[in-house]
């Protein structure tokens, strides 16, 4: 019988990635995560955000899933620190605390999703949520995150203040 091979560094998708990486989900998406186990998560209120590790390379990642508008993945790298304090405190890295920044850095790396009936889509939620992380935001920083016109923006707020009574600036 033959010696089986260790799997090697180049095996796996790490060493391709930046420090910082976004990444769709699907296919994009599954040449990376196949040697990455999910080791922690940060649970409520923070549901999108994990801590993966690479079973070959055993590079930690902090990775944030975006699966509301964008369908994206935000990873970012390690650190050895980091990593200690994860494991020994739960202290998490404050990357991708807030529902809004994954949107903008959707936005950021040019992903957009369109949706047949945006008032009936996942959108008035993600509003809602947004809104709550961040009271008073404006139509026209609405519209950008979710990639949509301040027309749209607008009814999708309204909807979300009369279901959700979040607060939100209509002046533009």
């Amino acid at each position: 019988m033959g010696k089986s091979k260790k799997p090697t560094v180049q095996q796996c998708a790490c060493h391709e990635l930046g420090d910082m990486a976004v990444l769709d989900i699907g296919d994009e998406s599954q040449e990376v995560f196949h040697h990455l186990n999910q080791m922690r998560q940060r649970g409520i209120p923070q549901w999108w955000l994990s801590a993966y590790r690479c079973c070959v390379c055993r590079q930690w990642w902090l990775v944030a899933q975006e699966e509301r508008q964008n369908d994206i993945f935000c990873l970012r790298r390690l650190t050895r620190k980091e990593i200690d304090r994860l494991l020994d405190y739960n202290d998490w890295p404050s990357d991708y605390d807030t529902y809004e920044e994954l949107l903008r850095i959707g936005t950021e790396a040019g992903k957009s999703v369109q949706f047949i009936d945006p008032l009936h889509s996942s959108l008035v939620r993600t509003l809602a949520d947004i809104a709550r992380e961040h009271p008073m935001i404006t139509i026209p920083e609405i519209a950008y995150l979710l990639h949509i016109d301040s027309t749209l923006a607008t009814q999708i707020a309204r909807f979300a203040v009369e279901v959700d009574g979040v607060v939100i600036d209509f002046k533009y």
